[in-house]
């Protein structure tokens, strides 16, 4: 008959501990051991399962939401809990100071080490609280390695919801060096991001400055003081006349497009009810501001054509077409960065059609948010598809899709996309509606590639933002990497005089 895990001698369950050779995930320092969560832990237990109800005190009960940036983070809407209902759940969880807590349902991995002024509180069933014979502070960093997170996501079960059950948390493995060791690599590891941490906040108040300048300079153009002087050298029709014209072609269109349908022996489209031009022209009391003379206020709705009817295309099924994926509109710069492709037959029904010029908006949230708008361009056979949760702006004659693609973009205009979206939350879309009825400063037309133009060289310096974005992304790199270094043993923080890894598994067993 096999022992009790209480009858095993010190050696037999240092020998359990251990993780057999076959069973490493990388091969450690000579010095280093594997053993597991569950064997080096002097507490591991997870909140509360049945929050009590919600009422005025100073007493807390968190949630995963309060842990980010590897800190325990306070909001107005914490859930407060009566004095009794915390010294209750204080006694099943109790906080104590360098606690490890670990978000282990929904976003999982996020970590932070308890401080002394933080233990007034307590946590529900989302986050784990963590002890060991192990400095914490090394625990605690090696649970923000990409191994670790990957064991986590690995043994993570849910479909709505990720979450990790205790007993596959305590089986996942840790890579343990000596205690000395463990201390030097603390030591090194805080140096390390103290100095990324400067750089970081440099970078974000780079980027804060040059946004605001920008967006100083975006609410000048579309004011009309950017090219006070250019209008004082220069004359330019009323652009009362580009909403003339752009009657002119709405009517074109549709006689092109019965002309088209008569060939084809198809039925001629109606004729579009077009506005009267005082009808396209916004009244005075709506107008948010003054403009130039020879400006006028008028709606998206009436200067593009938003969301247009698909073309019929005459295209082979496995013919390949321009695909634009939320994903490969970039943030930062409005671009199409990455163009995909798709066989014909997949794209043509349930997806979003576009022209060459058209302009593409994120109507979700974040997407539309985080300024993802860009210009079709560089479309195989002028012709393109993208997801559902692109509008489509086409510009008619007299109105330049760039001015447009920036007037979009600016935040002050997602802002006010955001107030007027519509649906469930989670479900929350910019509606149609809202695109048609938005104001917009439309300026002459020799006058709008003026400020495209001005606009263009003042912001060459967002090339230099593009680059810091880009440095903050290796920086994201660099930390992972010196965190995967530091857990193989590879900072040079070894020395051959530290006591092995394996005595200290074996005290903290003895101890337990």
């Amino acid at each position: 008959m096999p022992k009790k895990k209480g009858e095993l001698s010190i050696e037999e369950r240092l020998e359990q501990s251990i993780v057999a050779k076959e069973e490493e995930p990388y091969k450690l320092p000579s010095n280093w051991v594997w053993t597991r969560l569950g064997d080096i832990s002097l507490k591991l237990t997870d909140g509360s399962h049945n929050p009590p109800k919600n009422q005025d005190s100073n007493y807390r009960m968190l949630s995963a939401k309060n842990i980010f940036n590897r800190k325990i983070n306070f909001f107005e809407d914490d859930r407060r809990i009566s004095k009794e209902d915390f010294e209750k759940e204080n006694n099943r969880t109790k906080l104590e100071n360098n606690d490890i807590v670990l978000t282990i349902v929904g976003t999982i991995g996020r970590t932070a080490l308890v401080k002394l002024n933080d233990t007034n509180l307590t946590f529900q069933r989302s986050v784990a609280v963590i002890k060991t014979f192990i400095l914490q502070e090394y625990l605690e960093l090696f649970m923000n390695s990409k191994f670790f997170n990957q064991e986590l996501y690995k043994n993570a079960k849910g479909t709505a919801q990720l979450g990790i059950y205790l007993n596959k948390l305590k089986d996942l493995k840790i890579a343990i060096p000596p205690l000395e060791e463990q201390k030097r690599i603390v030591e090194k590891l805080d140096s390390l991001f103290e100095k990324i941490q400067k750089i970081k906040e440099i970078i974000e108040e780079v980027k804060e400055k040059t946004t605001s300048r920008r967006e100083a300079i975006l609410s000048k153009a579309f004011s009309g003081e950017l090219t006070e002087k250019w209008r004082g050298e220069n004359h330019s029709e009323n652009a009362r006349e580009l909403l003339v014209k752009i009657n002119d072609e709405k009517l074109k269109l549709w006689e092109d497009e019965c002309k088209k349908a008569e060939d084809e022996g198809r039925k001629k489209p109606a004729k579009p009810k077009l506005k009267t031009i005082d009808e396209m022209l916004v009244g005075a009391e709506e107008m948010p501001y003054k403009l130039p003379n020879n400006w006028v206020w008028t709606r998206l709705g009436d200067i593009t054509d938003i969301n247009p009817k698909k073309k019929i295309l005459d295209f082979n099924d496995d013919e390949e077409i321009s695909f634009v994926p939320m994903k490969a509109v970039s943030d930062e710069t409005g671009k199409i960065e990455e163009m995909e492709y798709e066989k014909y037959s997949k794209l043509k029904k349930g997806y979003t059609q576009f022209i060459e010029e058209d302009v593409l908006f994120a109507k979700i949230t974040p997407c539309m948010e985080n300024g993802k708008c860009a210009i079709a361009k560089n479309l195989k056979n002028d012709i393109g598809y993208g997801t559902t949760e692109f509008h489509v702006l086409r510009c008619y004659q007299g109105i330049i899709n760039k001015l447009l693609h920036i007037f979009l973009r600016q935040e002050s205009f997602r802002k006010e996309a955001k107030y007027n979206m519509t649906g469930s939350v989670g479900f929350q879309r910019v509606p149609v509606d809202f695109l048609k009825t938005a104001l917009f400063p439309l300026p002459p037309l020799e006058e709008q590639k003026e400020i495209v133009r001005v606009l263009d060289k003042v912001f060459e310096e967002e090339n230099r933002i593009s680059e810091l974005i880009s440095l903050e992304n290796k920086i994201e790199i660099l930390e992972k990497t010196i965190l995967d270094r530091a857990f193989r043993g590879e900072l040079g923080t070894g020395n051959n005089d530290d006591e092995p890894a394996i005595e200290l598994l074996k005290k903290c067993l003895e101890e337990r």
